[in-house]
Parts: structure tokens; C-alpha cells; sequence
């Protein structure tokens, strides 16, 4: 018996030894890192255009609440309501991941860079601000804030 509780013992130690050690580096989290300190979003255009481009560009898009897709964006409702609900918007690493994912067409994609090419400094300022002071913000400037030609 005292050799069966030695034996359960020694197991456990030798699990929580393992559970202690350093996980593997998540090579997606060193790579957002880098891109954070290279890429500088809070100019257009972003520099350099590869990589920080689909950096910056996907970051935008994931954070975008509904109505900013559909009025910021001009994306049709259904693409829209497929951005939001996809699990998997804070892991693109491109525009080209939603085309692949099936939730905008290539054709949106462009038009989605074209809006972020040509946001200016207030709109992009606007994009860094917390969600719920965005919303706050899209209520009562809407209009203002995203007129295009």
C-alpha cells in the first residue's frame, strides 16, 4: 500500500512539474506584437504597406460594430451581420481570410480597402476610441463622420 501511494505520488509531482513549465510560444501572439510596435495604424496610409496593411485593415474591421460596416464600410447588411457573427474575426490576418471564410466577395474586400485608404485623421481617431464611446459617437454624428462622395 505504501508502495501504491509513493507511486501516486511521484505521478503527481511529475504531472504538476509539466503543467509548471513555460507553455509553447504562441507564434501568433509574437507575430501581433511585432506588428503592433512595427506597424503604425493611426496613419494613412499604413507603412509599410506589406504587412501592416492587412494588420491595421483586419483590426478595423474586427472591431467594427454592425452599423460601422454598413455606414463606415458600405457593406451590405448581409455581409455585415456575417462579420459580426463570425467567431473567427479577431484570428484574420487579412482582408482575404473573409473572402476565403465566405463572408464578404472579393469585390467587397476591395471596397473595403478603398473606405480604409481613404479614411482621414478624424475618422481614424474615431476608429481607436472604445467601442461604447464609438456607438455613442455613430448615434449622434453619423452623418458627419461618414460622408463619402
Amino acid at each position: 500500500m505504501k508502495q501504491l501511494g509513493r507511486s501516486i505520488f511521484l505521478l503527481l509531482i511529475s504531472v504538476l512539474s509539466l503543467s509548471a513549465q513555460d507553455p509553447k510560444p504562441d507564434p501568433k501572439a509574437a507575430t501581433t506584437a511585432a506588428m503592433v510596435e512595427e506597424c503604425k495604424c493611426t496613419i494613412i496610409p499604413f507603412k509599410p504597406e506589406v504587412p501592416c496593411f492587412n494588420y491595421c485593415a483586419t483590426s478595423l474591421v474586427a472591431r467594427a460594430t454592425l452599423e460601422e460596416l454598413l455606414v463606415a464600410f458600405d457593406l451590405e447588411e448581409a455581409s455585415a451581420r456575417r462579420i459580426v457573427a463570425w467567431e473567427d474575426r479577431n484570428e484574420a490576418t487579412s482582408l482575404e481570410d473573409y473572402v476565403k471564410a465566405h463572408q464578404i466577395t472579393e469585390a467587397e474586400a476591395q471596397g473595403i480597402r478603398k473606405r480604409i485608404n481613404s479614411l482621414d485623421k478624424a475618422q481614424l481617431e474615431y476608429f481607436r476610441k472604445p467601442r461604447w464611446e464609438r456607438v455613442l459617437i455613430m448615434t449622434e454624428q453619423r452623418k458627419q463622420l461618414f460622408v463619402y462622395e
